[in-house]
Parts: C-alpha cells; structure tokens; sequence
C-alpha cells in the first residue's frame, strides 16, 4: 500500500490581502480619530506632563502658620486656602518621567 504524503497548509499572503488590512487600518483610524471626543482618549506621557508639571498647592508667604504649626497653602484646583502639616512631595514614577521636561 502506498502511503501518503501529508499535505502542508501554508498560509499564503497576497497583495490583495495587505492592501485590503492596509485600508481597514486606515480606515479604523479615521474612524477613531472622527468619533472619539478628546477627554475620552488616552492620555499620553505629553499630556501627563502638562498636567503635573505645574504645582497644585503654592506656598502662601503673606499669612502667617497656624498655632499648631501648619503652614498655608493655595490649592489651585479648588482655588481655596488650606492648611498641611507635612506636605509630601509628589513622587513620579521613573518610567513616566522625560527629560525633555
């Protein structure tokens, strides 16, 4: 009896097919970039920076510290006074941080 030989199916790739997942990439792009509104995207390392690059909480120098030691700040989200006894400082992950910043 002759044995068979066994038959290889190997994928095939045609130029019809990278045209046609050429377009449907594109087209996916296209289509995100028009119907995603842009506080509904990703935030990049960009937009990180933009965001904590500046101080939330300024030292105020002209009034003067509580009696139990706690020193003013202005909160610039809230916009209101506020007062903080150990004010740590805001620790970025070294894999988020840029140099060009």
């Amino acid at each position: 009896m002759p044995q068979k030989e066994a038959v290889k199916n190997e994928p095939k790739i045609s130029m019809a097919g990278i045209g046609n997942a050429a377009i449907a990439n594109v087209a996916t792009d296209f289509a995100k970039h028009i119907f995603i509104r842009e506080e509904n995207k990703p935030v990049t390392k960009g937009d990180f920076w933009a965001i904590f690059s500046h101080k939330r909480y300024l030292p105020v120098s002209n009034v003067p510290q509580r009696k139990d030691g706690a020193s003013p700040f202005y909160d610039c989200i809230t916009k209101t006074l506020i007062y903080r006894h150990n004010f740590p400082p805001l620790k970025i992950p070294k894999i988020l941080k840029n140099e060009a910043f």
